[in-house]
């Protein structure tokens, strides 16, 4: 996720470069006006994409109040890039943000950190913490059914009834 500290270091490159040029080399003043310009643009489109990203980069459950608010980000992120840059044309992964992540969010319920390598990390993160938790059960398989039935009611708290049976599956032999 981009950390306002990073933004600001991988923004004001241009800026410190520039500034050095302008009072050691004796570069026209043109040459930091641009980079300054030129760092406050994309220091905004990062943050706007970071304020994005954070609400769609988990592996968690989202209701529709997070999916409006996630649009709206969307919405606000991608009309700042056509404003700020009329030329660009939008890179795939831009689309792919602006027309199709509020639709799968809302087809699954989950952030799309759930269906990626980040969700694997995040899921890896939360099994841990469950496992930690049921630690004191001394009998491996109750402290794995302990720990996936926590793991579904938080995931799906609509569940409070228990783990489902499984459905027998007809196999054609």
């Amino acid at each position: 996720m981009l950390k306002d500290h990073a933004i600001q270091k991988l923004t004001s490159a241009a800026k410190i470069v520039a500034e050095e040029l302008v009072e050691e080399h004796d570069f026209p003043l043109a040459v930091y006006t641009r980079a300054a310009t030129v760092e406050r643009r994309f220091k905004n489109l990062f943050q706007l994409f970071a304020d994005c990203h954070v609400k769609y980069g988990h592996a968690g459950p989202m209701s529709q109040e997070d999916i409006t608010s996630l649009d709206a980000c969307i919405q606000t992120f991608m009309a700042y890039f056509r404003h700020t840059f009329p030329s660009a044309t939008i890179p795939l992964k831009m689309h792919l943000l602006e027309d199709h992540v509020v639709g799968w969010i809302q087809r699954w319920g989950f952030g799309i950190g759930f269906h990626g390598e980040q969700g694997i990390e995040s899921c890896h993160a939360i099994f841990n913490g469950l496992e930690r938790s049921h630690s004191g059960i001394k009998d491996p398989e109750r402290r794995l059914r302990a720990t996936l039935e926590k793991h579904l009611l938080s995931v799906t708290p609509g569940r409070v009834g228990g783990v489902p049976e499984p459905k027998p599956r007809n196999v054609a032999e």
